[in-house]
C-alpha cells in the first residue's frame, strides 16, 4: 500500500535517477583510477628491474675502518661474480625502491655560477656506489665514464651525476669535467666524470631529482646494498647469492632481502587497493542501477496494463508501445546521467592527488562511462518494454 499511487511512482523514479547518478560518479572514479594505474605501470623506471636482487647489510660492528669496509665489499663482490647464475654484482648506499636507503638532498655549490643567497643553495641527493652499479641496474651511460679501480682514496674526488642534475645545473652544456662542491663543515669538491640516465628510485609516480654518486673506494660506507643481476629468476638464486657473500663473513646478517620487481610491485599497493575498492563499489552500483530501472519500468508496465490494453484496442501499434515504455525509462536514465556527470565533475577534483598521467576531467573516461551506463539502462528497459508489447487488450480490459 505504501508504494501505490502517483506519489509512490514518483518516489521510485527519483530513487532510480539517484542510483544512476551515483553509479556514474563511481564509474567515472573507477575509470580514472584504472587509466591512472595503467599509465603508472607503463612508466619507464630508468633501469631494468627484471632478474635483480637487493640485499642490505651493515658491517660496522666487525669492520670499523673505511679501508676494512672497502676490502670486505670488494672480496664479497669477487665471490658473487664467480657464482653460477650471477651476471653482475655491485654495491651501493641506495637502491631503487629500497625505502631505508633513500637519501635526502644536500646543498651544493656549482663552480662558475653566482653564489646563491644563504638557504637558497642548489641541492642534489648523494649516493655511494661501486663501479659496476650502473651496468648492473641497466642504467644507460649518457656521457663520460663511470668509476674505475683508480678512483680510490688517493685520487681526486669524482662523481657520476644523473641527467636531471646535468640539465638543471649545466643546461645546454656538457657537464663532464665541471666541478661542484658539497656544502658541509669541511667542503668536498668533485669533478664530474660521467652522466647516467634518470632512475625513478622512490616510486613510479615520483619524478627523478638531481642526484650524484661517489665512488665507494673514495668514500667508503659500512651500510650498503648488494645489487645482483642474475641470468634467471633471482629468487631461485638467492641461496647461492647469500652463500657467496657469507664466504667473506659467515656471520654476516642480512637486514633486507628481496627482488627489485617485488619492491616495485609493493610500491603500487596503495594505488592497486584504491582501484579495486572503487571498482567493486562501481560494479555494485551498476548492478543496483540496472535492477532499479528494471524494477521501476516493470512495475510501471504492470500498473499500466489496462492503459496499454486500451491503447492497443484503439489501434496503437506494438512498436509504438515499445517506444513509449523505452522512452519513459530512458528519460529517467537521461536525468540520472545529466546529474551524474555534474556530480562526477565536482567529485573527481578530490581524486586529483590519486591520479597519475590523467586529468580529473578526462573526456574519454566521461564519455565511455556515460555510454556504458546508457547501454545498461537501455537493456534494463528492454525486457519491460517487450513485455508491454505482448499485453493482450481483451485480457487487460476483462481483468479491469
Amino acid at each position: 500500500r505504501s508504494t501505490s499511487g502517483s506519489a509512490g511512482h514518483r518516489m521510485r523514479s527519483v530513487l532510480a535517477v539517484a542510483e544512476i547518478s551515483l553509479t556514474l560518479v563511481l564509474l567515472v572514479g573507477a575509470g580514472l583510477l584504472g587509466r591512472s594505474f595503467a599509465a603508472l605501470v607503463d612508466v619507464d623506471p630508468g633501469f631494468r628491474p627484471q632478474n635483480l636482487a637487493a640485499l642490505q647489510v651493515y658491517i660496522y660492528v666487525r669492520y670499523q675502518t673505511p679501508k676494512a669496509w672497502v676490502a670486505y665489499f670488494e672480496d664479497a663482490l669477487e665471490h658473487l661474480r664467480a657464482t653460477p647464475g650471477v651476471e653482475s654484482a655491485a654495491v651501493s648506499s641506495t637502491a631503487p625502491f629500497v625505502p631505508s636507503s633513500v637519501t635526502n638532498s644536500l646543498p651544493i655549490v656549482v663552480e662558475g655560477q653566482p653564489a646563491p643567497a644563504p638557504g637558497q643553495e642548489p641541492t642534489a641527493a648523494r649516493g655511494i656506489a661501486s663501479g659496476d652499479y650502473f651496468r648492473t641496474l641497466g642504467v644507460p651511460l649518457l656521457r663520460g665514464r663511470t668509476f674505475t679501480p683508480f678512483d680510490d682514496m688517493d685520487a681526486p674526488r669524482v662523481a657520476v651525476i644523473n641527467d636531471s642534475m646535468a640539465r638543471r645545473y649545466w643546461p645546454g652544456q656538457d657537464p663532464v669535467g665541471r666541478m661542484f662542491s658539497l656544502v658541509q663543515r669541511k667542503p668536498v669538491t668533485y669533478e664530474v666524470i660521467g652522466v647516467v640516465g634518470d632512475v625513478r628510485a622512490t616510486g613510479l609516480d615520483t619524478g627523478p631529482q638531481p642526484e650524484f654518486f661517489e665512488s665507494h673506494a673514495q668514500n667508503p660506507s659500512g651500510g650498503m646494498i648488494f645489487v645482483v643481476r642474475t641470468r634467471g629468476d633471482p629468487v631461485a638464486s638467492m641461496d647461492a647469492i647469500k652463500s657467496a657473500i657469507w664466504k667473506t663473513n659467515p656471520n654476516q646478517p642480512f637486514y633486507s632481502v628481496s627482488t627489485v620487481e617485488e619492491r616495485m610491485d609493493r610500491s603500487l599497493g596503495q594505488q592497486r587497493f584504491n582501484l579495486v575498492l572503487m571498482t567493486v563499489f562501481a560494479g555494485l552500483a551498476l548492478v543496483l542501477a540496472a535492477v532499479g530501472i528494471y524494477g521501476v519500468m516493470s512495475y510501471a508496465v504492470a500498473q499500466r496494463s489496462h492503459e496499454i490494453g486500451i491503447r492497443v484496442a484503439l489501434g496503437a501499434q506494438r512498436r509504438q508501445i515499445f517506444r513509449l515504455v523505452i522512452g519513459q525509462g530512458m528519460a529517467l536514465a537521461l536525468a540520472g546521467l545529466v546529474l551524474g556527470v555534474a556530480g562526477a565533475a565536482a567529485v573527481t577534483r578530490l581524486l586529483r592527488q590519486l591520479l597519475f598521467g590523467v586529468q580529473p576531467y578526462d573526456p574519454a573516461t566521461f564519455a565511455a562511462v556515460t555510454l556504458l551506463l546508457a547501454v545498461v539502462a537501455l537493456v534494463a528497459c528492454w525486457v519491460p518494454a517487450r513485455r508491454a508489447t505482448k499485453v493482450d487488450p481483451m485480457v487487460a480490459l476483462r481483468y479491469e
